[in-house]
């Protein structure tokens, strides 16, 4: 295989093409730059929102957007969305317990924001929560961002749910995910600590075979790289396979490359290594 014929490059975003938590580096933007002029599609797969990365990111830097984990694929050529199926009533409702079950955070995506919330006998946890939320945003953004905890889990039976995410220790999210059954929803760590749940076959390996398939280019044309379960899948159809030196166990068992450490501006050495 060689590599510089790759067609197709699939990128996470947190703990893989960022240098820094939430922050896009100059180098690593002008790197997918160079990467296009060469004639290689980029795709951003993550699972922020779609519009984070649309009013967020230069425009010249990327072709498609898999956002929110495939849930949305965005053709920007086309100006064409795929919008799969968000959590249903029941589907929210079914995953509530584990939140009364477990000391954990439930955060709830909807197509704006996150919605933090969780059971009452965790609310000292859950303020300790938002206030750690509130100093990061200051540091990243230099506001405060004010985030209501709602401790009334059924609320969120009624609202537009994309995905629900639990953050809590790694032993007791290993415990809660034997829970949640498989054939109903897809569920995958990002990291240790914060593990995330959609409805069943949503995952970044859909949205990417469908740029496949509209470009018609094959696995082994494509590269793809990543750090968390959630990227799992797409790695698993890309012909390279790239696991960041910081990537959970799983993507490095099957990674057929590895990059340094997200901190080191692995994944854009790599693409200049490697696909330049």
């Amino acid at each position: 295989m060689i590599k510089k014929d790759i067609k197709l490059f699939a990128t996470d975003l947190d703990g893989t093409l960022f240098a820094r938590p939430a922050h896009l580096t100059q180098y690593a933007a002008e790197t997918l730059r160079m990467l296009r002029a060469k004639g290689t599609h980029v795709a951003i797969c993550t699972g922020r929102h779609y519009e984070r990365i649309l009013n967020g990111f230069p425009k010249d830097i990327y072709d498609y957007i898999v956002s929110n984990n495939g849930q949305d694929i965005y053709f920007v050529k086309e100006k064409e969305h795929i919008t799969l199926p968000i959590l249903t009533k029941e589907e929210i409702h079914n995953l509530l317990p584990l939140a009364e079950k477990y000391p954990v955070i439930l955060m709830a995506s909807t197509d704006k924001d996150f919605l933090t919330t969780g059971s009452k006998k965790n609310y000292i946890a859950l303020t300790l929560f938002r206030l750690c939320s509130q100093v990061r945003d200051f540091i990243q953004y230099h506001r405060f961002h004010h985030a209501e905890i709602d401790f009334n889990l059924e609320n969120l039976e009624n609202k537009y749910i994309i995905k629900i995410c639990f953050s809590g220790t790694t032993g007791t999210l290993k415990k809660l995910a034997k829970e949640i059954p498989l054939d109903k929803y897809s569920a995958f760590f990002v990291n240790p600590n914060w593990l995330e749940v959609q409805p069943h076959g949503i995952d970044k390996g859909n949205g990417l075979r469908m740029i496949m398939e509209r470009e018609n280019i094959l696995p082994e044309q494509v590269c793809a790289i990543g750090d968390g379960e959630n990227d799992l899948a797409m790695l698993e159809i890309a012909g390279v396979k790239v696991a960041m030196g910081n990537a959970m166990n799983s993507l490095k068992e099957i990674a057929t490359d590895h990059a340094d450490h997200y901190l080191q501006e692995g994944c854009a050495n790599w693409i200049r290594k490697n696909l330049l």
